[in-house]
């Protein structure tokens, strides 16, 4: 089931990807402009009866239905915002209808009807998300299929459960039955007690844990990330400390081996003292001599 379901995810995407692909920059231009007139005049209207003209007018009728409806919204003599909104869009419609590559897009998605999903292309130029915003998308994307995958596995390892439940329900079933006739039959009691023993001993299918929604790479990618900085944090404030210890230790062991210190070093300094003075003093000594 879950291999079915990917294919079915590949092809959708492969799907979208070849439509989506067929739009370009007019179509982006044309759904604008669609979505700005239906805002202010209904979804009732398009791009022909907003001029008062037929889908089959040529492009000269549309021109002088554009002048005639133009200068009774234009600015100048209409004062009205909602006037001049439509004048924008006007000038827009008429543009579009004059070239003859967007008139017949406009055209097929009059016939088709306006689609909804426009692609990714069309929302990421009208809205500009920023990179942060791609990334979540992305991954809300990804976890999207990966829950779904999940729920399919579950679905199908549930259902073998069930299966491998029933036949070992059956089996038990037959153990039992062969208990009771032995049992009738006067068979011995060591063989009845084996039968009983085999009969009473039914293995417990485990069955399977749904997916949650905290598996999904959407929630795991945070706690990963947080997780990474905290044994890092907590490795670094370790080797500080290991460093600390060694650094007492050096101490404590300079301080025992220096000739100067303890008793030992002691006398020694006392005697060098003594010594320096009695040859010190000699001299003296001579002299008064």
């Amino acid at each position: 089931m879950s291999r079915w379901f990917s294919v079915l995810v590949l092809c959708l995407a492969l799907l979208a990807s070849a439509v989506t692909a067929v739009w370009d920059e007019k179509d982006h231009r044309i759904f604008d402009l669609n979505d700005a007139l239906v805002s202010l005049k209904g979804k009732d209207v398009n791009f022909y009866s907003i001029l008062q003209s037929a889908p089959t007018a040529s492009a000269s009728e549309l021109n002088k239905a554009y002048r005639k409806i133009s200068l009774a919204v234009h600015p100048d003599k209409n004062p009205d915002p909602e006037a001049g909104k439509l004048y924008q869009i006007l000038t827009g419609v008429i543009s579009v209808l004059k070239d003859t590559e967007s008139r017949e897009k406009y055209d097929y998605h009059l016939k088709n009807g306006i689609p909804r999903w426009r692609g990714t292309g069309y929302y990421y130029q009208r809205y500009r998300p920023g990179f942060f915003v791609i990334t979540v998308f992305i991954l809300a994307c990804i976890s999207f299929v990966q829950f779904a995958s999940a729920w399919a596995i579950y679905y199908r390892d549930l259902a073998r459960a069930k299966e491998d439940a029933q036949l070992l329900n059956q089996v038990s079933g037959k153990a039992k039955k062969a208990l009771k006739k032995s049992k009738k039959s006067g068979a011995a009691g060591s063989k009845t007690s084996l039968n009983e023993g085999s009969a009473e001993e039914v293995p417990e299918i485990e069955l399977p844990i749904p997916p949650s929604y905290k598996d999904v790479i959407l929630m795991q990618l945070p706690l990963w990330v947080v997780s990474t900085v905290a044994s890092l944090a907590s490795g670094k404030k370790e080797k500080e400390e290991d460093v600390a210890v060694d650094g007492d230790a050096e101490v404590v062991e300079d301080a025992q081996t220096e000739p100067g210190s303890g008793k030992l070093g002691r006398r020694k300094k006392r005697g060098e003292a003594s010594g320096t003075e009695s040859e010190a003093g000699t001299p003296s000594i001579s002299r008064r001599k």
